[in-house]
């Protein structure tokens, strides 16, 4: 089983400086290519705002999502992404995963599709209707938090989970005391965001 990730930058139309979005999406993406595996040459961007990316470690999917969407929201310009997660088989694996074909690859794609008609930014597919379901739930609540997001609690969580950096290292690398540290984690939710990445990595590596 891989995980296919589907997403688009959010009102990319309207952004007066394309380029320099542009670049913020291809450096997290190139950050994640090299902490993750992905397959194929690894993430792809199309018609400028869309991107698609696969891994064979469906694990740590929402973990990527979510590091992308904190990514482009600790961003200047303050972006952010709609991300379909499909999971599932593929028939064909391409260099490009654009020109890839499979069931993980159709889910995300049509997925993606669907975010867009209902106005959400993340959610997921899979052959798997209990997963489905519960997930369903949890990633509405988990959007609702991500939607609300400063930028210092993407920041926060930016360095958390893709830097690793402990709170004290937090401190020091951003120059503020250990309680704005704490109130940042706080309103972030890293903590409980935490126990839902534990919660789908126990899902996953038992299906």
């Amino acid at each position: 089983m891989i995980a296919v990730l589907s997403g688009d930058i959010i009102q990319s139309g309207s952004r007066s400086t394309v380029e320099h979005w542009q670049n913020e999406l291809k450096n997290i993406l190139t950050a994640l290519q090299t902490k993750y595996s992905l397959l194929g040459s690894g993430a792809q961007i199309f018609r400028g705002d869309g991107f698609q990316l696969a891994t064979d470690e469906p694990e740590h999917s929402l973990l990527m999502a979510i590091l992308i969407r904190s990514g482009l929201q600790k961003s200047e310009l303050k972006l952010d992404a709609r991300i379909a997660i499909g999971l599932g088989t593929y028939d064909q694996l391409r260099d490009n995963i654009l020109e890839s074909d499979g069931e993980a690859f159709k889910l995300s794609g049509h997925l993606l599709d669907q975010l867009k008609k209902e106005k959400l930014k993340l959610a997921l597919s899979s052959p798997f209707n209990a997963l489905n379901n519960e997930m369903d739930v949890t990633l509405r609540l988990l959007g609702i938090v991500m939607d609300n997001w400063s930028q210092a609690d993407a920041e926060t969580v930016w360095l958390s989970w893709y830097e690793e950096l402990s709170a004290k290292e937090i401190q020091a690398h951003l120059d503020i005391s250990q309680p704005a540290v704490s109130k940042r984690k706080s309103s972030a939710r890293l903590d409980e965001i935490q126990l839902l990445i534990k919660r789908y990595q126990y899902l996953i590596q038992h299906l």
